[in-house]
């Protein structure tokens, strides 16, 4: 009976240990579709804001004049200066940050 009990609980462990790393790469797996998912949405509205020559996310652009600068939200860890920059067609500057377009 004290083997049997001890099997069982060498099983519940090894059970355990096995559903732990089952469901984080399960988890693994999802985050990189929801990237996927985000990399196309933000390509859809970047191309979409191009067509109607608008950018729809602005994070802030250079106004001349009386005209104040405006500020948006800026995702954590997004860095202008350290990403590449494509000017779009209407002059607005993209930066990329992991796949992700934030229009300037």
């Amino acid at each position: 009976m004290k083997a049997f009990l001890t099997l069982l609980i060498i099983a519940g462990i090894a059970f355990a240990i096995y559903d732990v790393r089952r469901v984080r790469e399960a988890n693994r797996r999802a985050e990189e579709r929801t990237r996927q998912v985000d990399a196309v949405m933000w390509n859809a509205i970047n191309a979409t804001a191009s067509q109607i020559g608008s950018s729809t996310a602005p994070v802030g652009r250079e106004l001349s004049g009386s005209q104040q600068q405006q500020s948006w939200n800026v995702p954590s860890g997004f860095s202008p200066s350290a990403d590449a920059v494509t000017v779009g067609p209407n002059g607005e500057k993209y930066y990329h940050h992991e796949r992700t377009h934030y229009p300037r």
